[in-house]
């Protein structure tokens, strides 16, 4: 085969895809249509004729009926200028009407070759085989107060519905901070917003920002000083908002005037998740099993044996119910630290607290409701000077074997105040009996385990709950005084600051805050909660949280957003084994970029769908036929070549975006799946290489570019 005797877009196959082609099919109906326009254009032009007219007769002015419209005038006129006789020297007329016949045929010839065998879209694209196709990035644009995803290639911010679920899939040190974390926060201003922050680096960049010019209170839950670290020891001092500033914006919805020091300032916060439990309220049994579900999260698959979490999820729950009764709000012992110290007080010791909680209301009931004469009178009944101490003190004598069970040490005082405590709960009824029947029968089912199973979930328990030995979490955990059930009604920043070595050790720290704050906005009516978005960076970190599971089908009616960011669908499928594409389903942005493992390739892949493409197919054919005619040694051959080549275009499927080039997107790029349009493909964005966040952006202390 002679590659020279080919046309020169048979040998550059692309750039016959790029002009060669398109260019033909937009020929194929101008070319015709230009034919059309120049016949019309000369027929419809008059000529001057070569001799002078002679006069005609009344008759022959009489112009010719005409019906039909402007086509009837015309094949009137040329019906008459056939009936008139040429006349000797003139030029001959152009028969307009066949002409105009023939360039109409012409132009549905084309039209019918163009679109023979297609389907097209509204866009020009076939959907034969699929209608999937790249979407502009122009559609995305939002000019409101949405969240920033990316940018489209004029520099503008892409903004999706403040109120959309966003899920983000990028891989260990792609830039989830640099291109979505920090531009969010110091672009977002539709509400109040919690965020996971590792290292401090969220909170040094953005919080003077939000506190000075968006107005919003700034709480850092900071338990291992990890902005000491970074040199930022006076919150009000680095944020600038101790007073009024100069230029300072005022608060949203305060008084004109109002000063910034009225507002809640900026502070170091702890929070006490056992503060929000209240066993007066029919909610405390399912409140205790939240935050023992966080603690004891399931097993991260889905084969797994769940016997030994659920059991020590149900062990938690019943501790924690008894450890937020039997102490009253504000007791210093009414915490996870002391929950934590009654698991680890061995096996023998918690048989004893469950069998005493088992008895407070059966032993002292029917004590608690007589007077100190009955009392007497019913102690003379009684055989030995213990048994009359006993029956003398009900709950007081079960007080002190509590107290000597947990070796408490509790003073005089702090006995008495805890003794009028349990007087007053054993003798109610409603919610506070049905969690007193809820601790006996937990104690009646653990009880019931042999030795051994016991063990197993005592050491389960254990195991789960051994962060809270740190010293830091039992400062951060003890108190409260930033309460995040206020989080949708005072427009704030909570920081979660954690450092990166501790994040597998203490990710449950952020996820009870986390799980809190989420309890607390579904439980307040819709109508008095303020828009909160939860950016929750390394997502998987904070385990299985059932809470979520829950909420994110309805959250938007509260007026909660989440934002996940994971560095790939496996760890969301691990952590949520049977539920995690209705996660995906329940957000209505998908976004990836720097993707490097096979499973989520391949999930965006079919995500982004089918399209149709154009195939171009090439043959070409030679022959010869070259007989001797002049014998063996004769050099005269008679003979004949020919060559002929061939070309069809036609159609098929494939994907719009298969694996492999889903891990080749450009490092500047990213892929945005959008519930019910088409897939987009824009970039992304840094926050120090654009203008407008780079001027919002305090100093980065980990990277002297920012």
């Amino acid at each position: 085969m002679s590659q020279a005797r080919l046309p020169l877009a048979y040998l550059f196959p692309r750039l016959r895809r790029t002009f060669v082609t398109p260019l033909s099919r937009v020929a194929a109906i101008a070319i015709p249509l230009g034919v059309v326009g120049l016949l019309l254009l000369a027929a419809l032009t008059p000529r001057a004729a070569t001799a002078p007219p002679k006069p005609k007769s009344a008759k022959a002015e009489a112009k010719p009926r005409s019906s039909g419209g402007p086509l009837g005038a015309l094949v009137a006129s040329t019906k008459a200028q056939r009936a008139q006789p040429r006349r000797a020297g003139q030029r001959g007329e152009v028969d307009a009407f066949p002409l105009v016949l023939m360039g109409l045929a012409v132009v549905f010839f084309a039209l019918t070759k163009v679109k023979r065998g297609r389907k097209l879209s509204a866009s020009g694209q076939s959907d034969t085989f699929g209608s999937s196709r790249w979407a502009r990035p122009d559609q995305f644009l939002d000019p409101g107060y949405g969240l920033v995803v990316g940018t489209n290639p004029r520099g503008e911010l892409l903004r999706a519905d403040s109120e959309a679920h966003v899920l983000t899939c990028a891989s260990t040190g792609a830039g989830k901070g640099v291109s979505l974390v920090i531009p969010n926060l110091l672009a977002y201003a539709g509400g109040s917003v919690m965020v996971t922050d590792l290292k401090g680096e969220n909170f040094a960049v953005t919080a003077r920002y939000r506190a000075r010019y968006l107005g919003q209170t700034i709480v850092a839950f900071d338990p291992f000083d990890a902005l000491g670290r970074l040199g930022i020891n006076d919150l009000e001092d680095y944020l600038g908002v101790g007073s009024d500033q100069p230029g300072q914006e005022r608060l949203r919805g305060t008084p004109e005037g109002h000063a910034w020091d009225a507002v809640l300032k900026p502070q170091r916060a702890c929070y006490n998740p056992m503060d929000w439990l209240d066993p007066a309220t029919d909610t405390c049994v399912d409140d205790a099993a939240l935050l023992a579900s966080i603690l004891v999260p399931q097993a991260l698959h889905a084969n797994s044996e769940p016997f030994w979490t659920e059991q020590a999820e149900a062990l938690l729950t019943a501790f924690i119910l008894w450890v937020a009764t039997i102490y009253p709000k504000g007791d210093p012992c009414r915490t996870l630290i002391e929950v934590r110290r009654l698991l680890s007080l061995g096996g023998t010791e918690l048989i004893h607290q469950l069998r005493a909680m088992a008895r407070v209301r059966a032993q002292s009931a029917r004590s608690l409701q007589m007077d100190d004469q009955e009392r007497e009178e019913e102690a003379q009944f009684v055989g030995t000077k213990q048994d009359q101490r006993r029956a003398k003190s009900g709950p007081d004598y079960i007080l002190r074997h509590l107290v000597n069970t947990t070796k408490r040490g509790l003073p005089a005082r702090g006995q008495a105040e805890l003794l009028l405590h349990i007087r007053s709960l054993v003798a109610g009824t409603g919610p506070v009996a049905t969690v007193l029947e809820r601790l006996q029968w937990s104690a009646d089912r653990i009880r019931a385990q042999d030795e051994k199973t016991r063990s197993g979930i005592f050491a389960t328990a254990d195991q789960h709950t051994r962060f809270l030995d740190s010293p830091a979490m039992v400062e951060s955990l003890s108190k409260t005084s930033f309460d995040l059930w206020q989080l949708g009604l005072i427009p704030s920043t909570v920081y979660l600051v954690l450092p990166p070595d501790r994040l597998a050790s203490h990710g449950r720290w952020m996820a009870l805050l986390i799980g809190s704050a989420l309890r607390g906005l579904l439980r307040r009516p819709k109508e008095t909660v303020g828009r909160v978005l939860f950016l929750l960076d390394e997502f998987a970190a904070l385990r299985r949280l059932p809470v979520i599971e829950e909420c994110i089908a309805y959250a938007r009616a509260y007026s909660i957003s989440l934002w996940m960011l994971v560095q790939d669908l496996s760890q969301l499928k691990g952590l949520y084994p049977n539920s995690w594409e209705t996660l995906i389903g329940n957000t209505r942005i998908l976004q990836a970029f720097g993707t490097a493992d096979e499973f989520t390739a391949e999930y965006l892949s079919k995500m982004a769908g089918t399209t149709t493409v154009f195939t171009e197919n090439q043959s070409l054919n030679e022959g010869s036929n070259s007989p001797h005619a002049g014998g063996l040694f004769s050099d005269k051959h008679v003979g004949s070549s020919n060559q002929s080549h061939g070309e069809s275009l036609g159609q098929a499927s494939r994907r719009l975006l298969t694996p492999d080039e889903v891990r080749r997107i450009a490092p500047d790029e990213q892929l945005l799946l959008v519930a019910g349009e088409l897939p987009y493909r824009t970039q992304r964005i840094r926050y120090f290489e654009h203008p407008v966040l780079k001027r919002r952006a305090s100093k980065n202390p980990y990277h002297d570019a920012a």
